[in-house]
């Protein structure tokens, strides 16, 4: 793993937020997998041949995985108790070198029925 700084634009339901943080990555021209720390809690992001995974550990944890035009499940978990969610991508879009990753996410959480759209624009860079 190498140092990298990672900017993460975040659209909910229309509403942009972007943080960038420092964190480790591991490049290649066919994979990706980033780590780092978001509000006291750890988020590790993978690419392979176009499947993309999230997983989230802290004050709520997440678990995630992306593939365009599909809906997969996933894990929720707030105060100890975890429920099945749906996901549904959209839009897997990346453009991937040894020394950096943006990545282009389109996708439509489903909780209990509840449809939350989502997009995220990550891009990541080795430092040094």
């Amino acid at each position: 793993m190498q140092d990298c700084r990672i900017t993460i634009a975040t659209t909910i339901d229309g509403k942009t937020t972007e943080i960038t943080r420092n964190g480790f990555c591991v490049l290649s021209l066919l994979s990706a997998k980033l780590c780092y720390e978001e509000d006291g809690a750890s988020v590790t992001l993978g690419l392979e041949n176009g499947v993309v995974t999230i997983n989230r550990m802290g004050d709520y944890t997440l678990s995630l995985t992306l593939i365009e035009k599909e809906v997969c499940d996933g894990v929720l978990g707030i105060n100890g108790a975890e429920g099945a969610i749906k996901v549904k991508t959209n839009k897997i879009a990346y453009s991937l070198t040894e020394t950096s990753l943006l990545l282009s996410l389109g996708y439509t959480l489903i909780i209990s029925g509840e449809p939350q759209e989502m997009k995220l624009r990550i891009f990541a860079k080795k430092i040094g």
